[in-house]
């Protein structure tokens, strides 16, 4: 079903497609639920039929909403007493979807509970704790996190330690406990791992980096010499680009180093191109592509343009990864604020 050259793969493409027309937000938040289901899968050791069927859960969770009325999803307050009846209906339109197909059996429990509660006082069945089956607590409580953390059409975003803190509160209630401190692990970790994948790395480029306008530098292994505490200082944000080089995903960080909010990145539809300023686009694009042809990491120093018009020096670590659940190349990009004399 995740792979584009399977026949089956067509079912998945219809199913996906009729879910985008009902909630254009689709995409990104199962590209975001999917990674983040994936680091909890690897530290809880899960087996490799379990992590294809979380990628199919993450992809399809939702997709008894396709029988929800659009008036009802989209709408930015309050819903009654009859259109949440309605609501939480999707997750039975959304088993008898899965259940009417051999390839999605396999997956259709899970989307039948993903909205159980660890407590007992979930919906449709008011399963308790372990009754649950695992995929659904694991998909409810990432995808509570990614709603949290992300504008909705009935409410702003949250900050992540906001979210954090809220998860914490709903351990043991909402969410199973133990998945709870397994997923606040992966997130300290993530935070970590990309503080000192930053700070090593801008360190080394600093040591080397010449002086024109755009300037690249490939990384032959990574610099042990540097401190974790000395990157506590260092401003990094993280995007992710589609294989047009369209900016499908930024971080809480991406406004306070390029001035760009994430709501005027999703409604302009902006690109990687549109950060680079235009006398360093084909010198940018170029070292891009040289990078690339090494390996799958471009490294990087180079210019941005930010909203107000001021042009900024940054140091960019570029990883292509394959997304299983949408068939299609992705580009994650960190990028460190060079502060310079």
């Amino acid at each position: 079903m995740l792979d584009k050259d399977s026949a089956h793969s067509n079912l998945m493409d219809s199913l996906v497609q009729t879910l985008r027309e009902c909630d254009d937000e689709t995409e990104a938040h199962v590209s975001r639920t999917n990674d983040l289901g994936q680091k909890l899968a690897n530290r809880l050791n899960l087996s490799d039929r379990q992590k294809s069927d979380l990628s199919l859960l993450c992809l399809l969770h939702d997709i008894g909403k396709v029988g929800i009325p659009l008036e009802i999803l989209n709408k930015p307050g309050p819903l009654s007493q009859e259109e949440w009846e309605i609501m939480k209906s999707h997750c039975q339109k959304g088993y008898r979807i899965a259940k009417s197909s051999r390839w999605l059996d396999e997956i259709s429990d899970s989307i039948l509970y993903h909205h159980e509660r660890w407590d007992g006082n979930g919906y449709p069945s008011g399963l308790k704790g372990e009754e649950i089956p695992l995929l659904s607590r694991i998909i409810a409580i990432i995808d509570t996190y990614d709603a949290m953390t992300n504008d909705r059409v009935y409410r702003k975003a949250c900050s992540k330690a906001e979210a954090i803190a809220e998860i914490k509160r709903c351990a043991g209630t909402q969410f199973d406990p133990n998945l709870v401190e397994e997923l606040i692990k992966v997130l300290d970790n993530e935070v970590e791992d990309k503080i000192w994948n930053v700070s090593s790395l801008s360190a080394e480029c600093s040591k080397t980096a010449g002086t024109g306008e755009v300037h690249a530098n490939i990384m032959q292994g990574k610099t042990k010499s540097y401190k974790k505490s000395n990157s506590r200082n260092l401003i990094y944000s993280r995007y992710t680009v589609d294989q047009d080089w369209k900016i499908i995903e930024v971080d809480d960080n991406f406004e306070r180093i390029t001035g760009y909010s994430r709501e005027t990145v999703m409604r302009d539809g902006m690109h990687q191109e549109d950060l680079i300023p235009e006398n360093d686009r084909e010198e940018y694009l170029n070292l891009v592509r040289e990078n690339f042809k090494i390996g799958n990491e471009a490294f990087i120093e180079h210019k941005i343009r930010c909203a107000d018009g001021r042009l900024i020096s940054v140091h960019c670590i570029g990883r292509e990864f394959f997304n299983a659940v949408f068939r299609e190349k992705r580009l994650d990009i960190v990028i460190t604020k060079i502060d310079k004399d």
